[in-house]
């Protein structure tokens, strides 16, 4: 646990700007350099990259097996397949629970309790389990694609190439593992190489949309125009309204120029992908801009409470946006008692948390001290 988390005041940011100690005004700035977030550059920036390619890392692949076990048995992997269609991760990993203890032979059961680790962000599990199916099953192409998408997310990429190439070895003729190889190069700023696998993916399947998609995004990011991309976002979302990336982008592109276009967006991959945390993140610094405190502090609680319970932080190389979100940590301490104070004082340092995560410090100092008896509070 960061020890950032446990000091757990709005406060510190007096410390800035009133000289209170020398240790508070060290700590305000390890906020302000950690954070960075600025909706200024917010569409522009690593956060955006983070968020676009993470979008289809949490997507998984249906496996085929012949349906021939026993009838308890059978009644439990097929509950939690299902559970884990509905996006219900836990109530399907309790049912993958239950089948493993009675059949650890089943090599379909570890890989879909896989994927709901990686659903619930517990990521050294899912790399377990589908490491495990591998051993039962080494041609397993879903198995070595999932483990090179977990490995992605943790940002080990040398594994996470390994195995996407492993992938493609055992099906040459996908379009994913390359497409995922390209995320990898785009993610190192390689943009030749992402550029190089992003075609490759099209090569398999000229209809690909997500990486027609992502090729679009470097033009934008050549150009230096991300508007002149706009026509083209829509004609795709127009042709598939799921496209996860063509949301991820349009949300961002409009997120200055017309924010209630980015946040029906933003609602709409809400609903499609709920666990990505980056996603919920995205939306709640959208609500700041909107000055709708209420929504983003509850989106900024469910990734302050899904990054608390997530393995990330075990595993795998930290990056700047992992820094980012692991700063929303500093308002764990605020979760746990925010809830026994007035209701006014309350939505005040609600929105006074909304606003030091955008870095508006004097902005956020005049909320704090409104809040009534704030020298004296234990939460401030």
């Amino acid at each position: 646990m960061p020890a950032i988390r446990n000091n757990g005041s709005l406060f510190l940011i007096y410390g800035k700007f009133t000289n209170n100690t020398v240790e508070n005004s060290m700590r305000v700035l390890l906020l302000t350099i950690i954070l960075g977030i600025s909706l200024r550059t917010y569409s522009q920036s690593e956060s955006d990259i983070n968020t676009l390619l993470s979008a289809d890392l949490f997507t998984y692949s249906t496996v085929a097996f012949k349906w021939n076990l026993e009838g308890k048995l059978q009644v439990l992997l097929n509950e939690g397949i299902n559970y884990l269609d509905e996006n219900q991760s836990e109530q399907a990993l309790a049912n993958l629970n239950d089948f493993l203890k009675l059949d650890t032979t089943t090599w379909v059961a570890y890989y879909y309790r896989g994927i709901c680790f990686k659903k619930l962000n517990k990521f050294k599990s899912a790399e377990r389990d589908f490491l495990r199916v591998i051993t039962m099953n080494e041609n397993s192409y879903e198995a070595h694609l999932e483990l090179s998408k977990v490995y992605q997310i943790i940002y080990n990429f040398r594994k996470a190439e390994k195995y996407a190439d492993k992938a493609i070895d055992i099906k040459p003729k996908e379009p994913l593992p390359y497409m995922f190889k390209g995320d990898i190069e785009f993610y190192q700023r390689n943009i030749r190489g992402a550029v190089r696998n992003y075609k490759q993916s099209l090569e398999k399947d000229p209809g690909f949309s997500a990486a027609k998609t992502k090729l679009a995004l470097i033009e934008m990011i050549k150009a230096r125009n991300n508007l002149s991309g706009l026509p083209m976002l829509d004609d795709l979302l127009s042709k598939d309204s799921l496209n996860k990336t063509a949301l991820i982008i349009r949300s961002a592109v409009n997120s200055e120029m017309n924010p209630k276009k980015s946040l029906t967006d933003y609602n709409k991959l809400v609903r499609l992908i709920p666990e990505n945390m980056f996603i919920r993140l995205s939306r709640g610094l959208l609500f700041v801009q909107l000055n709708d405190y209420e929504s983003a502090f509850s989106d900024f609680r469910k990734v302050i409470q899904a990054n608390n319970e997530s393995e990330t932080s075990f595993i795998g190389q930290q990056t700047a946006q992992d820094k980012k979100i692991d700063i929303l940590n500093a308002g764990y301490y605020l979760l746990q008692h925010i809830y026994g104070l007035d209701e006014s004082d309350a939505k005040k340092i609600k929105k006074a948390y909304c606003q030091l995560l955008i870095t508006k410090y004097e902005d956020c100092i005049a909320t704090l001290s409104t809040v009534k008896d704030h020298q004296k509070s234990g939460i401030c």
